[in-house]
Formats: C-alpha cells, structure tokens, sequence
C-alpha cells in the first residue's frame, strides 16, 4: 500500500536539478550536469533524486516526475519513491539551458510506513535556483509526446522557381518589380526592395550589382552579368551610403568554391528573379550515389538535398522543409506533401550525409523532435519600468484590415502595430509586447495580451506576432516568450516543421522598402544530427534596415534598444539593454545551502512510471524496486541491446505496436532509457563544441532561395535560437 501527500516545496527540485559543484561561466565552460544527484543532511540524511522525466510542457510550464531514494540514520536502507513537480521554465536556447522558478511538488509517493518522507523533503533540500540541460527535457518531452497528435496550420506551397547551377553562383532577389529611387547628388538609381546592392546609372543604361568585393554589370536585370569594366566612381558613394545605413547585403562571404573561382579571376553566375527562387549549385556535373538499404540516390556533390527515387525515377528537392518533384533536374516542379513521399525516405540511415531530410518526412521520430522543439519557448523577464518603445513611421501611420478580423495594422513601420479597438494598440518589439492608446505611444509593456491578436490568420503578414506570449507578471517585472514560429517556422498539417508560410505578402513601399516574411528560405535550411538535434539556421541578411519582424531593425528607424553592429545568432531578446529585458542564461548555483551539500554522481540507471513504480535497468534486463528489494521482470526483450520501442534500424522511426513484447511497462521503459542516452549524448556534444556550426556529427539541409552566401552554408546556434534571413520575392 502506498501513501500519497501533496506538498508546497520549492526546495526539493529546486536543488536537485541544479549542476554538481560550482557552475562556471556560459563561456569557460560550465561543469557536467551529473545524475543521479545527492543530497546530504546534516544529521546523516541522504536523498537522492534521480534524472526527471517530462510529463507535459506547455508554454512556460513544465510538469515532471523522478525517482527518489532517501537514506537516514534510522532508516540505513535506501526507501525508493515518486515525486511530481511543476514550475515555471525560463529557456535560453542559444546556451541549452533551462532555469526552472516558482517549483512546486504536486505528489510524493513513498511506501506506507512511520516516515513522513514529505517532511523529509522538506527539510533537507536546499532551495537554490537550478540549471538543467534542455537537450534532456527534450528528449525526455519527446517519449512523453510520442503519440500527441499535431495540429498544424494552413500552408501554400507553390513551387518557387527552382535554379540547378553547375558553378558557383549567386541569386539575387527582388521583392517583385523593381522599385527605383532616386540617389542624391548623382545620376543613379537604386533598387530599394532588394537585399542586394543594386544600382541603375541612367546615362549609360546600364545595371550595376557588388557581389563579393567587385561591381558586375549588365544592359538588364534579366540579362548575362559580367564584371564592370569601368564603373563610375560615384558607385562607391552609393555603397558607402547604404553600407552606413544597413540597407543592404554586399554579398560577401562566399563559400570555398566561390573564392577559389574568384581567386583566379573567374566571375560567378549572377540570377536575378523578381518571384521566389531557390539556387542549387553542384560542384561540376551532377554525381548520383546509392543510399544504402534503400532504393534511392542522392546528388553527392551538392549541400542541398536532392534525391532520386529509383523506382518511379523523378527527382526530389527539399527546401526549407517542403519536398518538391520532378521528372528531372529541369523541371517542371510539382509539390510533394511531407506524408506522400516515397516510403524510403523514412529508411534514410541518421548518419547519412543527407540524414537530416529525415526531419522533413512525417511519422518519423526526427519529425516528432523538431515538432516538440518548436515548441518551446525562448523565455525572457521585462521590467515594467525600464522596458521602453519608441515606433518610426515613413509618414503618419497608414492602418490596413487584418483579413478575416475586426482588426487593423500599419503598413508603414517594421514593427507590428495593432489596432485592436479604438483607443486600444498593441505593439511587438524583439518578443516584447506593448500596449497604447495611440499609434504615436507612449507605449508601455504590456501585462497581457487580448486573444484576439491570436486570431491573425497564418495569411496576414504579422502572423508571426501570434507566437510570442505574456506568461504572467509581477508589480515589477512580465514573464514573456516566443516559439519558433516568430521566425517564419511553422508545423505543416503534415506535422513537419517547414520554414516559410508560402504566402504571398504585398511589401510596403514608399520613401523606403519594408519587406515582409519571406515565403520561402532566403538561406534557411534545416540540420540534423544524432547528437545535436534538430536545429534552424539562416546565412544572410538579417541586420540590413529596415526589415520586417523580430531581429534586423537599424538605427534609421530608431530602436535605441537594437545594436545593430552586434546582431548574432541567438535570440531576439539579445537586441534589448540588459536592464530592460533578461533572457535566461541560467542561475548559478553554489553547491551548499544551509546545513546540506548537494553532489552529483554517474550512472543513473532508474526510472519512475505514471503510477508511482520505480524500475532500473541492469545488464541488460529491467527490475522493479517492490517490499524493498529489486526484482527481475519477466517477459525481457529478446534482444537487451535493441529494444522493440526504440528507433528501429536508422529509419528513426518509433514501432507503434505496443505489447509485442508481452508487457506494455517494457514499451514506456524501452523508451525512457533511450531517450536519456540521446538526451545526455545531445548535452554532452553540445559543450565539447559550443554551437551546431562546429560540431562534427551535425548533417545539414538548406537552400538559398532569396541568395544568401553563395557557395557555403553559415549555420549556427541550436534548437530555432537564432535568426539571420532576408527578403523574398514576389509573384
């Protein structure tokens, strides 16, 4: 018989889940998060928790179980229980850590006797703020969530203009016709609503584009480039200028081909498209090679994914997410929806070169993984009285319905404003809401926000406003925090995650060019690794002024709060003065509290199920802790070293069929132990090499479809942390 006591204890997760030993600084290298951990009191107690389990996540809160074994003079012998926790989640995802606030113990579960092991709780842990690896709440949410359903939104997906290069190339787009304006003091113009530094000298009638340190020239837009034999000096004021400003892209990291072509005096290919494009460079003729254990190859001298199948012989594209097909690399291109792909798509080994198109195909277990990824939130706390706003306007405000609402938003600015009601606005600024009774401010930040803003259909152009939220607040400060989806990411109805909603958003164009979310990737791609994740990153673009959404505004508009010489890849709640808004990084914990000492220990092997059983695994085969001792199950998989329930094969796909193993506790436990190791193995490459970008088992998947560097990829950060993009053609 077991007892169940419900309890207010901040302490005991609070310092159990903290790192063993002093943490270090983020940038030396923080000390390993060691399991099980171990606290000791000082009247001989001894309390050990081992590593949680995720039960739910939504939003900022977290819900969890561990197993519990507690020591004491009295009792020598180890007494194991269950222990059911909630708290707040504050997430830095560009560090991978969690900072858990507000703990409170829903449930202990210990066996009936003379103890009140809550109070024992109680008293001996310590209440220290922790850290935890957020690599091991994913791929603990991941087992918790196998069999959630996915609701998605509404997507189009119109194939954009697909580009198969042979040589090092670069595309350049054009958010739909070119918009001349006027250069002061000279006879040129430039194009305004492009990224790319694009000019038209009048008096020879000739276009000019600087890419990678050189101007190119050409009679069109649509026309051959070539290098400018004699470009007017008065191009390089022009340069200088929006340089100054941050309004373009000089195209100017290119990757290693590119600066070897360059290097002895070749000149890239120059694309030129006004509608979404997509640019696949191979190094020379396209080479096929057979992927093993399938019936499929895959183009070997590209970074993008293009696969072949060898039974119906078309062609297969993935950018940002979406699959398009062929009958051969011309085209025409067709759409291919995420769950109709061919089967052995889901059979592509993780470790292949082209493993992470695994992400992009649903029912596969790396899908799932970057589904729970998007969402969890980058959280951050606002103080209320520091937090300001100021909104720039080109003009006065000019206010358009939001289609399929009572609502209305301007145009004319880079940062969302909503026109709720009369007298009611609401402003989106780097992930921090704010409120006035006016356009013009004064803006405050808001404590709260009116649900229908979370009405914008996917097809207006500040959808992306509906996935930053307000958790709570205090008299002084206001919990907040966006997912993914504030940075173009969203969950197909497929339930993959793809980049890009696919809708068309007319962009604003006055005395200045205000893109809006890009339809497709503009140098976006997914990566995929064993031992690192899933992950976004971006390669071009994202500190040019203005630009729509959450990172990238520049001085011009007057953000006192963005340093746009400094946009790098983590989050939006890097642009904000420290004082004014705090992203996580982690509380440091100190090791000691009170009359206790927490340490943590290697080989935490046991688990704790819904119902309060406590099971560890050993040499291979599952026992259960029952009348104080620990017994063998019966009914062990047939193979201890492949378990039935873990990914089969490298498929990465999860069998379904619970009970083929005659015992459905093997099915959950199978899954626990797995997702632990994939968890540890995550955190652990994590620290060894800081970013995505450098580690060694990471496969990558992208497309430059809106020209960002041009023969290289820039990936870095994890988990939807960072954000660089750009502007997207028009059809």
């Amino acid at each position: 018989m077991k007892g169940s006591v419900s309890v207010l204890v901040p302490a005991l997760v609070v310092a159990v889940l903290a790192p063993a030993g002093r943490a270090q600084s983020d940038a030396a290298g923080p000390t390993k998060m060691q399991w099980p951990r171990e606290v000791h009191g000082a009247g001989g107690e001894k309390i050990t928790v081992y590593q949680p389990q995720v039960e739910s996540w939504s939003g900022n809160r977290i819900e969890m179980r561990a197993a519990v074994a507690v020591e004491s003079a009295v009792s020598p012998a180890p007494t194991y229980g269950v222990v059911w926790v909630t708290a707040r989640t504050a997430v830095n995802k560009a560090q991978r850590v969690v900072t858990l606030q507000a703990l409170r113990i829903k449930k202990v579960n210990f066996p009936a006797g003379d103890h009140d092991y809550a109070a024992l709780l109680r008293a001996h842990l310590p209440a220290t703020a922790p850290r935890v690896a957020l690599d091991r709440l994913e791929a603990s949410l991941t087992v918790s969530s196998a069999e959630r359903q996915t609701h998605g939104v509404p997507l189009k997906n119109e194939p954009p203009r697909i580009i198969f290069a042979l040589d090092p190339s670069v595309l350049v787009l054009i958010d739909g016709d070119a918009v001349l304006r006027d250069v002061p003091q000279s006879n040129l113009l430039r194009v305004i609503n492009a990224r790319a530094l694009l000019v038209l000298d009048k008096s020879q009638g000739l276009y000019y584009v600087y890419v990678a340190d050189r101007w190119y020239q050409s009679s069109s837009l649509d026309s051959t480039w070539s290098p400018a034999s004699d470009p007017p000096p008065s191009l390089d004021m022009v340069k200088q200028g929006a340089v100054r400003q941050h309004e373009v892209s000089l195209y100017d990291n290119p990757g290693p081909a590119a600066k070897t072509l360059l290097a002895q005096g070749g000149t890239p290919m120059i694309y030129v498209s006004i509608t979404p494009a997509s640019l696949i460079e191979t190094d020379g003729r396209p080479e096929w090679a057979p992927i093993s254990g399938t019936q499929l190859l895959y183009l070997s001298n590209t970074s993008s994914t293009v696969l072949r199948d060898i039974l119906n012989q078309k062609v297969y594209v993935l950018l940002s997410g979406r699959w398009f097909a062929a009958a051969s690399t011309d085209g025409p291109w067709t759409y291919v929806a995420n769950d109709e792909v061919p089967a052995d798509f889901a059979a592509i080994p993780e470790t292949h070169p082209k493993g992470a198109a695994l992400v992009s195909v649903s029912g596969t277990q790396q899908a799932q993984e970057a589904v729970i990824a998007s969402d969890i939130p980058q959280t951050a706390t606002v103080s209320r009285s520091v937090a300001q706003l100021t909104v720039v306007y080109d003009g006065t405000p000019e206010l358009k319905k939001v289609a399929g609402t009572s609502m209305r938003y301007v145009v004319n600015t880079p940062t969302p404003v909503i026109e709720v009601s009369r007298g009611t606005y609401y402003a989106c600024s780097n992930g921090v809401w704010f409120s006035a009774a006016a356009p013009t401010g004064p803006w405050v930040a808001a404590v709260e926000v009116p649900g229908v803003i979370y009405t914008i259909p996917v097809s207006s152009p500040i959808h992306y406003v509906t996935y930053v939220h307000v958790y709570g607040s205090t008299s002084d400060v206001i919990y907040v925090g966006y997912t993914p989806g504030y940075y173009g990411t969203y969950v197909s109805p497929q339930g993959v995650v793809v980049y890009g909603s696919g809708y068309v958003y007319p962009p604003y164009v006055g005395t200045v060019w205000i893109g809006p979310p890009p339809t497709y990737g503009f140098g976006a791609g997914f990566a995929w690794g064993t031992a690192t994740g899933f992950a976004l990153g971006y390669a071009a673009g994202a500190w040019c002024n203005p630009y729509w959404g959450p990172a990238g505004w520049g001085r011009g508009w007057g953000y006192a709060n963005v340093n746009v010489n400094n946009v790098h890849i983590g989050h939006a709640y890097d642009n904000w003065n420290h004082g004014a808004v705090v992203a996580h990084s982690g509380d440091v914990w100190a090791g000691h509290a009170g009359n206790t000492t927490v340490v943590g220990k290697q080989g935490g092997n046991v688990y704790a199920d819904h119902n309060g059983n406590v099971y560890r695994r050993q040499d291979g085969t599952w026992q259960q802790r029952d009348d104080g001792s620990w017994n063998t199950l019966s009914n062990q998989p047939k193979d201890p070293a492949r378990p039935e329930t873990a990914p089969r094969g490298d498929s990465g796909t999860f069998a379904a069929d619970r009970g083929e193993r005659g015992d459905d506790r093997f099915s959950d436990l199978d899954r626990q132990a797995w997702s632990r190791d994939r968890g540890d193995q995550r955190f652990d490459d994590f620290r060894r090499n800081d970013s995505l970008g450098r580690s060694s088992s990471g496969r990558r998947d992208g497309d430059r479809s809106g020209g960002g560097n041009f023969g290289g990829r820039g990936f870095a950060g994890r988990g939807f942390g960072g954000f660089h993009g750009g502007g997207r053609g028009r059809r």
